[in-house]
C-alpha cells in the first residue's frame, strides 16, 4: 500500500505485484486542511488501511508493506517518537493493524516514485465527477453519438468499457489520452 496526502486530500493505491488491486482517495475537511503535513500523511495511512480492510481480509493478507514519501511520518511510526498529537495518530495506525490481524512494514518512498498516490491525493481538488449513466446514454442517443472510448476517466468513473486514464490504475487501455492516437475511436 502506498499513501500520500495533500492539503486538499489523500490517496492510496493497493498493489499486489505486479498489479494494482484497488485505489482509495478522499478529501480533507476544513479542520484537516489546517493540520501539519506529518499529521495528514499519518491520517492518509490510517484511511488507506481502513479503506482496504475488506480487501486485505478477503485476500488473507498477513503482512502489508506501507510506503509513504514523508520521511518524518515514516520515522515517527517506526520509532513511536513524535509529538503528543502525532502519537495519538500513530496509535491509530497500530490499532487498525491489530484489528486487521496483520503485520506492517513501513518504508520511505521518494516522492518521484510515489506518483500514483500523489496524483490520487491531489485529484480530489479537481473533483472525481461521474455523469449519471442514464443521462450519458440519453445524450448519446439524442446527439446520435456512438462513443467507443472514454478518454479522461478511471476505473471507478468510466462510462464505457474501453477507457484511457489520467493515472496508471487498473483496466485502462492507455495513460494520458492527449498523447494517444484515436483514429478509429469516437471519443
Amino acid at each position: 500500500m502506498t499513501t500520500d496526502a495533500a492539503p486538499s486530500g489523500w490517496g492510496s493505491p493497493l498493489e499486489r505485484e505486479p498489479e494494482m488491486i484497488a485505489i482509495a482517495q478522499g478529501t480533507c475537511n476544513k479542520r484537516q486542511v489546517k493540520l501539519s503535513s506529518n499529521s495528514r500523511e499519518i491520517k492518509a495511512i490510517i484511511k488507506g488501511q481502513r479503506s482496504f480492510a475488506k480487501t486485505l481480509k478477503n485476500l488473507r493478507v498477513q503482512s502489508l508493506a506501507i510506503r509513504n514519501d514523508n520521511s518524518t511520518a515514516v520515522c515517527s511510526i517506526r520509532k513511536w517518537r513524535a509529538s503528543i498529537s502525532l502519537i495519538k495518530e500513530i496509535n491509530q495506525v497500530y490499532q487498525t493493524t491489530e484489528k486487521l490481524g496483520i503485520q506492517i512494514q513501513i518504508n520511505h518512498l521518494p516522492s518521484v516514485k510515489n506518483e500514483i498516490a500523489d496524483t490520487l491525493s491531489r485529484l480530489s481538488r479537481a473533483g472525481d465527477y461521474k455523469l449519471k449513466e442514464k443521462i450519458f446514454r440519453q445524450t448519446c442517443l439524442q446527439m446520435n453519438l456512438n462513443q467507443t472510448i472514454d478518454l479522461f476517466s478511471q476505473r471507478f468513473n468510466n462510462l464505457l468499457p474501453r477507457f484511457m486514464s489520467t493515472v496508471r490504475g487498473h483496466g485502462e487501455i492507455a495513460i494520458d489520452s492527449l498523447n494517444q492516437t484515436w483514429k478509429k475511436d469516437l471519443p
